[in-house]
């Protein structure tokens, strides 16, 4: 695909284990696409898994039982968010614009953000959502720099440009490395970061990770659908594990960042980076210190 041969120019290769098509094993010799294939299997996540009791509770409302008569058991956090959303889902009737990404976003995608993400959320995490390219982003604050790790792009329903430069994926990779390189230049050696493609109704969730010292692997982690009807409700469960999935990664992220650098730990860091991506940086530095000169001496004659 096109996306994979543009991220491949910035050292990104993207594995896609449920789709072997838009993975970068299709570009490889049989014996390579083979020990890439059995690597990115073996890997195992901890994703939160939903009680029987709210699955059922979802299945309920799907097949158009009562569900206020249906109790679920278990006191989770997780089984309070999806009978709040389903809650919020069945109440939803207002009808959106499907030709405004924004609109469509707010109406399917922002109430489980904002009750999985932003609810009860620490005072350091920031967010944005104002309609610009990345359509939402989510972080948190750290010596007066925002340092976003998670990352939405949003294509609409039956919407295909002839006209765009590079499409929605290729966006969201470059943010993922963007992310993963600030990362780095703060000292974090093990840097992630996360993103979730949302073409319509369907979402792809990654999970972007250096596994050589500049090389970035964006792993797709989980495949979902958002609820459009409320016969589909059965689908919140994994729309919401797959969010708790994004919040303790970001919480381990932000813990790591926190914790103490020393200047030999952020060269080493920084080092991981991909050379050019490094060289780039070097030149804003030394940018950074040459506006800082004219600022003193620009201070000095006035």
């Amino acid at each position: 695909t096109n996306y994979n041969r543009t991220s491949s120019l910035s050292h990104v290769f993207l594995v896609n284990k449920l789709d072997p098509k838009n993975c970068i094993s299709s570009y490889l010799e049989e014996k390579e696409s083979k020990a890439l294939s059995d690597w990115s299997h073996s890997l195992c996540y901890n994703i939160p898994r939903a009680s029987n009791d709210a699955v059922l509770y979802c299945k309920s409302i799907a097949d158009g039982d009562e569900a206020k008569d249906f109790k679920i058991e278990d006191d989770s956090v997780l089984s309070a968010m999806i009978k709040d959303l389903a809650d919020q889902l069945i109440n939803n009737k207002v009808k959106v614009n499907q030709s405004s990404e924004m609109s469509f976003m707010d109406k399917y995608l922002i109430p489980a953000i904002r009750r999985v993400l932003l609810n009860n959320a620490a005072e350091e995490v920031i967010y944005s959502i104002n309609g610009k390219k990345p359509d939402f982003m989510l972080g948190f604050s750290k010596k007066r720099q925002d340092v976003y790790c998670f990352f939405v792009e949003v294509k609409r329903p039956n919407m295909k440009s002839n006209y765009q430069e590079e499409g929605d994926m290729t966006k969201l990779l470059k943010q993922l490395k963007a992310s993963i390189d600030k990362q780095l230049l703060l000292g974090l050696r093990d840097p992630t970061s996360l993103g979730l493609l949302m073409e319509g109704f369907k979402c792809s969730l990654f999970k972007m990770t250096l596994v050589a010292d500049g090389v970035y692997l964006p792993l797709l982690i989980k495949l979902f659908s958002l609820v459009e009807e409320v016969h589909e409700m059965a689908l919140l469960p994994l729309i919401v594990e797959s969010l708790m999935f994004v919040k303790n990664e970001l919480a381990a992220a932000k813990k790591r960042l926190e914790e103490k650098k020393t200047r030999k730990e952020k060269k080493a860091a920084k080092e991981r980076m991909s050379a050019d991506e490094s060289s780039q940086s070097d030149d804003n530095q030394r940018g950074q210190k040459v506006t800082e000169e004219h600022r003193k001496k620009a201070c000095i004659i006035t």
